[in-house]
């Protein structure tokens, strides 16, 4: 354990000896030459010297050995993830730590949640008059946007869409439009 807290201490040494945590440096660069380091550690290390909150899940274990001369710390960071097997999320301006499997588990369960809420929002139905454009052909294009609860039916008298989905659904579709010109309103 001694050896282990020396090259944790000699690499924080050379980090700050190569002027990693120098003033207003645009790219803080580490030297970091560690021998079976705690996993942990190093990422300790590293969030001290790029100056970010880092948090590892409880479930990462192992040992990393690396010697890195003057790289920048992100590489570093990207170098000891990528050698463990992890990946990162980032919440704010806090980087969480955690396998590859765990997140992406994370981000299924995030979409079938999203997904959930989405099935369950009521419908909304506006009508939007369409400029410089026929709104048969707009929504064909504008079908994409729907969910699939959503629908589109055209006004062919007035060149009026009349929209019926969840709102963000429906909001993103009034966006496209404005981005193109192709309706007017708020």
């Amino acid at each position: 354990m001694k050896g282990l807290a020396h090259a944790i201490a000699l690499g924080l040494l050379l980090a700050l000896s190569s002027g990693a945590m120098g003033g207003g440096a645009p790219a803080r660069t580490v030297t970091l030459d560690v021998k079976e380091a705690d996993v942990h550690n190093v990422f300790r290390l590293l969030a001290l010297v790029g100056r970010v909150n880092i948090v590892v899940a409880d479930g990462i274990k192992g040992r990393v050995t690396l010697r890195l001369v003057d790289v920048t710390w992100e590489d570093a960071f990207a170098a000891v993830l990528v050698s463990q097997g992890l990946g990162t999320v980032t919440v704010g301006n806090v980087i969480l730590v955690d396998t590859l499997a765990h997140i992406e588990q994370r981000n299924r369960l995030q979409a079938d949640v999203q997904a959930r809420q989405q099935e369950a929002a009521p419908l909304v139905t506006v009508l939007i008059p369409v400029d410089y454009a026929n709104a048969d052909d707009l929504a064909g294009v504008l079908a994409e946007f729907l969910s699939d609860r959503g629908s589109i039916a055209v006004d062919t008298r007035t060149n009026t869409l009349l929209v019926t989905d969840v709102a963000p659904r429906v909001e993103r579709i009034q966006t496209v439009l404005r981005q193109h010109g192709s309706a007017h309103g708020p």
